[in-house]
This record gives C-alpha cells, structure tokens and sequence, in this order.
C-alpha cells in the first residue's frame, strides 16, 4: 500500500519495479528443474522436474506449508508471545554491544510514528522527510507483521536448544530493520545536539559500537578452527569398507558424511542414504542415481499401510533385496519394524551400527 500510494514515482513503473524485484529473488527457484534435469544428483531433495513435484517443493509441503517443523512438536509448543519474548532476550543480550541501545531503538521508533509536523525550508526538504517517514513507518509495520505471522506459524519447540538454533537463524530479518530505527534513533538524538558536538560525538558511536559488537561475539563466533564436523564424519567413513553403503537418518551426520565426500572426494565409494528421505513418495525418482541397489518398492514406509499395499516397502524389505552390501546405519529407523527385529541385529562399528542377519530366529520382543 505504501509503495503504491505514498512515493512519488510514477505508479506503473514502481509497479514494474517492485515486480522485477520479487521475481529476481525467487529465480534461484526456476533454476531447479534445469539443474536437476542436467546434473542428477543423489542425495537433493524432491523430484522438481515436474510441475507438481516443482510447487509441491516450492510450497514445502514435505515439512508443512508456513511451517518450519514436520516433527511431533507441532502446534503444541511456545505461542507467539513467548517467541517475540524470547527474541527481545537474544536481541538485547546477544545482538546488541549493551542493552542500553534498546533506547535508541525507541527512540527510532517515536521518531518515525510522531504525528508532530516538521517546518522545513524548502519542498524539497518536506518531500525528503515525508519519504523518510513513510519508510520508517513501513519498517515498523513490517516487523509488526513478521512478529505476528512469523512467531504465530512457526512451531520448532524453542526447548531444544539445537531447534532453537535453527528458529534463531530467521531472528536476522527482524534485526536488521531493527539496526535500521536504531540508526534513526541516533540521528533524532543528534539533532538535539549542537551541531558542532553532534559532528565530534556521532562519528564516534559509528565507529565504536561496531567494534564493541565485534569484540563480544567474536570468540563466540569465531568458527574457522573448528573441525568438530569433518572430524566426526571421517571417523565414520574411514572406519567402513569399501563400496559399503551407509543409511543415515539424521541431518547433522548426513550433511557432514555428504559434505566429505561431494566437496573433498573423501570416501565416495560408500553409498549414503538419508532414511528421511527415502521415506517420501518423489523417492522413487532419485532410486536410479543409486546404483547397484535394488530397491522392493516406490519409498521406504510402514509395513501394513496402505502406502505399503500402494508399493511402498519397509526396512527389511530392504535390507533382504541387497544381500551382497555391507550395510550400516547411523540414526534410527523411521518406522518401527518387527520383521527386521526379528531377522537382523544391530552390531556397533565405530560411530554407527552394523546390519547383520540374525543366526538364529528370535521373536521381536525378545530384544527389549
């Protein structure tokens, strides 16, 4: 509303505009039919060569549409305004060089909501504080509008502290506009200094605060000796052998594990699979980039399910339909499975657990 109503540029080139500038940021996404259709590769994920399977992507719905979370948490975690809470605490504390910025924040604020008319000089000088006004006006409307919807659909249980990282990643948007009224509360601030003191004194907060933000956080942030992932994912890998294959069933050792071998060709004889992965119908698409491996149905799902009468298969089915692999596992199972209970064991190996057939035939209760 305020792009159509309040600049001065004419409408239908700031319409033109402002819809060149949303279809650049979302071209990354027109990219994916192409480079899945050129470069295969197994491990991405979705099938997005097709209409359908390019929206069903698009819109996420593998996770939930407006979602970040598909697991168990849902709607029944922290509300929205236990989330804005929790991000004015890591705002204020962690952002931040001192909490007392938050003043200036406020001041930003006031600033740009004051219905206090302004005596300027000249037109131009009332149209540059209109546009000025209107812009603050709308940053402040945006983060209303972000705090709301965003913190209203998001449903990571802040809890864990690793889910919490992750909700923590999208807190940059809001800090942004945020570092923007921050900026304005200085300059309302400067203006009811002197000239002469406000042209020694603001240069140096500029330059001060910064350096006061670095020096907080660097240690913290400070992450290029930190070798904690390449370490634990070579354990993993050097330990199988060769042309072994690995399922695996966990984000951090499943980036790790494939970050080793696409980026520095470490161990590409083993085959990796995320089990998450397989677990979605568009799988049967990505079954040819493995080769070797036989695969007993569309996707890996629950034995006695209708996906599985529909040509799904479950983990001992499998498992039984690649014999001649040294199979391992890190993570567990996406479904319980009696039958691969009661056929195969789980022996340790390292940092994972290696899949064997049973010698003898136990019932599956016996294990617990």
């Amino acid at each position: 509303a305020w792009v159509l109503f309040s600049s001065t540029i004419e409408k239908k080139k700031l319409i033109m505009l402002s819809f060149v500038s949303f279809a650049t940021g979302i071209s990354c996404y027109c990219l994916l039919p192409f480079l899945d259709s050129m470069y295969p590769h197994a491990g991405s994920w979705g099938n997005v060569k097709t209409v359908s399977g390019f929206f069903h992507h698009f819109l996420r719905k593998d996770y939930g549409t407006m979602q970040l979370w598909s697991g168990g948490g849902g709607k029944a975690t922290e509300d929205m305004i236990t989330r804005t809470f929790s991000w004015v605490t890591d705002f204020t504390l962690h952002q931040l060089c001192h909490p007392t910025l938050l003043l200036f924040l406020v001041l930003g604020c006031t600033s740009v909501c004051s219905t206090k008319k302004r005596i300027k000089r000249n037109a131009m000088s009332r149209k540059m504080d209109h546009s000025g006004i209107a812009t603050g006006r709308v940053i402040i409307a945006s983060l209303t509008f972000y705090f709301i919807v965003f913190h209203s659909l998001s449903n990571l249980p802040l809890s864990n502290p690793l889910l919490y990282g992750v909700h923590q990643r999208f807190w940059m948007h809001p800090n942004i506009l945020c570092f923007i009224l921050i900026g304005v509360g200085f300059n309302t601030a400067a203006k009811v200094l002197p000239t002469t003191i406000a042209a020694r004194i603001m240069p140096i907060f500029m330059v001060a605060i910064p350096l006061l933000t670095y020096g907080r956080n660097f240690e913290a942030s400070d992450q290029s000796e930190n070798q904690v992932f390449r370490g634990y994912a070579s354990s993993i890998l050097e330990t199988l052998p060769p042309k072994s294959l690995l399922l695996i069933n966990y984000d951090m050792t499943f980036t790790s594990v494939r970050y080793m071998q696409e980026c520095e060709g470490f161990r590409d004889d083993v085959q990796t699979i995320n089990l998450s992965m397989m677990t979605y119908p568009w799988f049967q698409e990505k079954q040819q980039l493995h080769q070797g491996l036989n695969f007993p149905g569309s996707h890996y799902t629950r034995g006695n399910t209708v996906a599985w009468l529909n040509g799904g298969f479950t983990f001992a089915e499998f498992i039984d339909a690649n014999p001649d692999y040294n199979i391992y596992i890190a993570g567990r199972l996406s479904h319980d499975d009696p039958a691969f209970v009661e056929r195969y064991e789980e022996k340790p190996h390292g940092l994972v657990r290696h899949i064997t057939r049973r010698s003898d035939t136990i019932e599956p209760t016996e294990v617990y």
